[in-house]
């Protein structure tokens, strides 16, 4: 007999997202294909992703979409044409906007918050399920990539800032986090890499 998942409200999963507007987003796929061309992969890609973790989540978890401040809400509704939570993302660099999302899952009752990008074609629901896993015995989970910046991150409850103005796309970025991650008195494992 098939039975339905039992919805968990003290995990969420957040995609972050950007409208799919020529010229703000994958500068390394608008070098090789054009800015019009990177857009509408982008804005593909993301559709995709968000399709499959939404059904996936349903009666699961929470699940929020990011949107980046570059247009209004309204903009991606009508894009996604989806019944999904939008939530704006703040101004800032990428780590404050993490931090920010992180914060808010918080106080809206998470106890588990994992973050990925909306264009990550090769995260599945098998991962998001580990990377959860893994915060019964760790309070971050980072899962790294080879160009200083990472594909999930993943967090129970913490005070402070963790992301906000950190060397991403920089080497040294996995280094800052750990020391960040110290700091606070917590601690972190690595997911597997993908380079």
């Amino acid at each position: 007999m098939f039975s339905m998942p039992t919805l968990d409200s003290t995990r969420l999963l957040g995609l972050f997202l950007i409208y799919p507007s020529p010229g703000y987003l994958k500068t390394r796929m608008a070098i090789e294909f054009g800015d019009d061309m990177a857009a509408k992969l982008y804005g593909e890609m993301a559709e995709k992703v968000i399709e499959r973790f939404s059904q996936w989540t349903e009666n699961r978890m929470t699940f929020h979409l990011y949107c980046h401040p570059i247009e209004p809400l309204d903009r991606y509704r009508n894009w996604l044409q989806r019944d999904s939570h939008y939530l704006p993302q703040v101004d800032g660099d990428l780590g404050t906007r993490l931090d920010h999302a992180f914060h808010g899952g918080f106080s809206q009752g998470a106890e588990r918050v994992v973050l990925l990008g909306s264009d990550d074609l090769e995260v599945d629901p098998e991962l998001i399920d580990y990377a959860f896993s893994r915060m019964d015995e760790t309070d971050i989970v980072l899962g790294p990539e080879d160009h200083g910046t990472f594909y999930l991150v993943g967090a129970r409850s913490f005070e402070g800032v963790l992301f906000g103005g950190l060397s991403l796309g920089q080497e040294s970025m996995e280094e800052e986090i750990e020391a960040r991650v110290s700091a606070l008195g917590l601690s972190m494992e690595r997911l597997p890499d993908r380079s």
